[in-house]
């Protein structure tokens, strides 16, 4: 296998060029974004706050409900990488 020599085009530059490649956003987007991300936190706080109650309802023990709260966080650590 012959190595070919790497030519002026193919080298790396030193230094940073002006365009980093992250887009640059108007504050009103970001708040934006924010806001929505609010948003969708205290919805998932408000669902999350009312299934033990739920669990209770479908016949989980009560002394056992820990560990429908933790599990799922743990089988997801597990089961997505």
């Amino acid at each position: 296998m012959n190595a070919k020599p790497i030519s002026q085009a193919d080298e790396v530059p030193d230094r940073p060029t002006a365009h980093s490649g992250l887009p640059t956003l108007k504050l009103s987007t970001i708040f934006a974004m924010t806001f929505g991300f609010f948003g969708v936190n205290m919805a998932f706080s408000l669902q999350s706050s009312q299934m033990s109650r739920i669990f209770s309802t479908i016949g989980a023990n009560p002394n056992k409900l820990g560990w429908f709260f933790i599990l799922p966080p743990l089988a997801g650590m597990v089961v997505q990488p």
